[in-house]
């Protein structure tokens, strides 16, 4: 775990090279700014805490490949407070395991990419603070999971998809300063 630590703006390429790491925590390192492609070598990790930094360029696609060929599995992928940009990677779905995911406030565009309804045991969805536009994908009770979803303070608009009303374990829904309108769905009511 690294907290406050000088980096020279970037990660080396050999952090790939850790194929038994299982938690990476580098937090509010001001210098940090880019993640390698590399980062998607890394086989056996449960969980990346890169919050609090100035990463910028987006996300590797490649992160799509965590734990591809390991035995772990991902739980928490968290990036909040970045400067990260770009898009959400749809290769992100492909971290079917993971529970939280969290990268609110990174200055993130684009929309949320229909591949992220894969991620079926998520608990914890945060895309909040961005600058996300299209709808919200319809993800038809693959992520039954759910208990916390924001994605407030983006540009989201259209409805709310029918799909909502079933996420029985749905305990906060925030989609405060967004573009959606209409009703929610009527099941929404028996969650």
């Amino acid at each position: 775990e690294f907290r406050r630590v000088l980096f020279r703006s970037s990660l080396q390429a050999e952090l790939g090279q850790l194929l038994n790491l299982q938690q990476l925590t580098i937090s509010d390192c001001p210098e940090l700014s880019s993640l390698p492609a590399e980062i998607g070598n890394i086989q056996n990790i449960e969980v990346i805490n890169m919050a609090w930094n100035r990463l910028d360029g987006g996300l590797p696609t490649t992160m799509g490949a965590l734990n591809a060929n390991g035995y772990a599995s991902l739980n928490e992928l968290s990036f909040e407070y970045n400067q990260m940009g770009g898009t959400l990677p749809s290769e992100l779905g492909l971290l079917t395991k993971v529970r939280m995911f969290n990268f609110g406030h990174d200055s993130i565009s684009g929309t949320i990419p229909a591949e992220l309804k894969n991620l079926t045991e998520a608990q914890v969805l945060y895309v909040s603070g961005n600058s996300l536009s299209g709808t919200l994908p319809e993800q038809r009770g693959k992520m039954a999971d759910l208990r916390f979803v924001n994605a407030s303070d983006n540009s989201i608009s259209g409805t709310m998809p029918p799909s909502v009303g079933a996420l029985r374990a749905l305990h906060d829904l925030s989609l405060y300063v967004t573009e959606i309108s209409g009703a929610g769905p009527q099941a929404l009511g028996d969650v």
